[in-house]
């Protein structure tokens, strides 16, 4: 990667991976060359992999179903499973009469929309090195991540007794200096200050499969998740199933 971040607008990159007619075989090229070559690789194969899922809940729309749903729902938790949550939670089975392509388009575009009703938690199916499956859960908005490898480079880091804040975050004051570029940048919302992780420190596949989705362009995300159908969406409208995805997720987590 080029040692002067600042003026690569990674976002922007990603935002012409895809065309009209499907991926841009020389911006793929490119990007391959822009980060560690077996990272990126593994990166883009989790974007056709069916192990990405976006499970997304609308406020609105869950005040609205609330009453209705929470009389028929088991609203229990089996922690006894050990069925990935990507796969076990209900809420697939509940929502499946609207996770139509339609609605799927339509939770697409509040993504980007910067809806603050609209909740988005993003988890992969994964296995764990001894072999048990274990659900990997991504958050771009605070980069992190629950693989083995943000782990073991956050525990590198502690053991060295380093300073996180001095080794992963750059902060920018002069206003002048501001980025349009969302890749690594954390607390997005402040006006007087910028936030971004030195991905080039601190990334996973995880991160960087989400964040071509996710930090780019609606175009992109629509052709992994609709036209490729290889990042899972689910609607989640009811508020109990939305409290049990994350109780499971903290359960397999402990295990």
């Amino acid at each position: 990667m080029n040692e002067d971040a600042s003026v690569i607008n990674y976002s922007e990159i990603f935002s012409t991976l895809v065309k009209d007619d499907g991926v841009d075989d020389m911006v793929a090229s490119f990007l391959y060359y822009m980060f560690p070559r077996e990272l990126f690789i593994r990166g883009l194969s989790l974007l056709e992999s069916s192990d990405m899922f976006i499970y997304v809940f609308d406020a609105m729309k869950g005040e609205s179903s609330e009453s209705e749903v929470s009389t028929d729902v088991d609203t229990s938790v089996n922690l006894s499973s050990k069925e990935n949550i990507a796969t076990s939670t209900t809420a697939t089975q509940i929502n499946a009469k609207d996770n139509s392509v339609d609605v799927t388009k339509n939770y697409l575009n509040k993504l980007y929309e910067d809806d603050d009703l609209l909740q988005y938690r993003l988890i992969v199916k994964s296995s764990s090195s001894d072999g048990i499956e274990t659900p990997v859960y991504v958050d771009l908005h605070n980069w992190l991540c629950s693989c083995e490898e943000y782990t073991e480079i956050m525990r590198e880091c502690l053991l060295a007794d380093k300073d996180l804040v001095q080794e992963f975050v750059q902060l920018i004051d002069d206003f002048s200096c501001f980025r349009d570029d969302t890749f690594g940048q954390i607390e997005a919302h402040s006006l007087s200050l910028q936030k971004y992780v030195n991905t080039k420190k601190l990334l996973c596949p995880h991160l960087l499969a989400y964040s071509i989705i996710l930090l780019s362009s609606p175009k992109v995300l629509r052709h992994y998740t609709v036209e490729k159908a290889g990042v899972i969406v689910i609607p989640i409208t009811s508020i109990d199933e939305w409290l049990k995805l994350h109780i499971n997720v903290l359960y397999s987590e402990k295990k």
